[in-house]
């Protein structure tokens, strides 16, 4: 949204190389969040993940809801780090995205299926514990949306 005085506020539109740098920024804060949390990460933890992961399995094949839970999944981990910048700045992000996402949801191609099955791999390779594989798993993830709807 942007103001401009005497005229009133406005939708801007979706710049696709912003949108790659959120992407990115998006990936450094959750990369090097995870070199906090793993070590750390408790049966309980996982388990928040895992019924998150559960709701995209067995809830609706909208883009829309599934987004959401990809968004509380990742919010939980940034959460865990208890980072307050972080925190925020993902906030932010996170608005950016899902703007971009409501914007993109009728040419979106990707299945719940599909989400679901991102985020359980996920889930599977944090409760390994090693971060560097943690971290190239969440980049590959973020990015891959990137790829997937050719933000460049």
């Amino acid at each position: 949204m942007k103001t401009v005085k005497y005229k009133g506020a406005f939708v801007t539109e979706i710049n696709q190389v912003e949108l790659y740098h959120i992407f990115s920024l998006r990936t450094e804060i959750e990369t090097s969040v995870l070199e906090i949390v793993v070590p750390k990460l408790t049966r309980r933890d996982t388990g928040e993940l895992y019924d998150i992961v559960e709701k995209m399995k067995s809830g609706t094949p909208d883009y829309l809801t599934q987004s959401g839970f990809d968004m509380d999944f990742h919010s939980k981990i940034i959460e865990w780090s208890q980072i307050e910048i972080y925190n925020r700045v993902w906030g932010i992000l996170n608005t950016h995205i899902r703007r971009y996402i409501a914007y993109l949801h009728p040419t979106i191609q990707i299945k719940p299926e599909e989400v679901y099955k991102y985020h359980l791999e996920l889930v599977e390779v944090l409760e390994q514990g090693d971060v560097e594989k943690s971290k190239a798993a969440f980049r590959e993830h973020i990015m891959s949306f990137c790829n997937e709807t050719r933000i460049k």
